[in-house]
């Protein structure tokens, strides 16, 4: 894992600052020790559940002060009650290191993914998903993650997406762009009595 870090005490710490006026370390003194600086991670605190809409890999723009930087989301991470997004950003912010929090805008770089009619969209015990049919005829449902909505379209992640499941990020499969999605899913659904 990326983080080797108890996020919970993070997150409680409340740490007084101190400026050491002499020019070296005393016994006592409190030490920062930098060990790579050609990235470091930006971490978001989110609710549970939110964290669903953050995926793995995910590019992403961050404005941070008057800066404007790419990053990527290289860990989720869940604690008892919240979740950490952990973004990993390779390019230098002025002054960054010196706040313990910093005001942050997130924008996904792009809306990748395959276009589909919102009425494909069925929802099933088996959660939210469309129909696809296979070469040989053969119908089966496939879960979906919304990217953006369009009028009577639908953006939706290809491939695969990644959600918690019994508190892991998983890895779940989906449509690809060979896939035929079924046009009136719900028609479909209805007529062959799926839930």
């Amino acid at each position: 894992e990326v983080m080797q870090i108890d996020l919970e005490e993070v997150i409680n710490l409340n740490i007084e600052p101190y400026i050491a006026s002499q020019g070296t370390v005393q016994k006592g003194d409190v030490i920062c020790k930098i060990i790579d600086d050609e990235y470091y991670y930006l971490i978001i605190i989110v609710e549970s559940g939110e964290q669903n809409h953050y995926d793995l890999s995910a590019d992403l723009i961050l404005k941070v002060g008057d800066e404007k930087i790419t990053g990527y989301i290289a860990e989720v991470i869940p604690t008892s009650n919240k979740v950490a997004i952990a973004i990993k950003v390779e390019t230098y912010i002025k002054d960054f290191y010196k706040d313990r929090f910093v005001d942050v805008s997130i924008t996904q770089e792009t809306h990748r993914g395959i276009l589909i009619r919102s009425s494909s969209i069925v929802n099933t015990d088996n959660g939210v998903g469309v129909y696809v049919m296979d070469r040989y005829k053969k119908v089966s449902f496939k879960p979906i993650k919304v990217v953006v909505k369009q009028d009577d379209t639908v953006i939706v992640k290809e491939d695969a997406f990644y959600e918690f499941v019994d508190d892991k990020n998983t890895r779940i499969d989906t449509v690809g762009i060979a896939d035929r999605v079924l046009v009136d899913g719900l028609k479909y659904q209805i007529e062959n009595n799926l839930n």
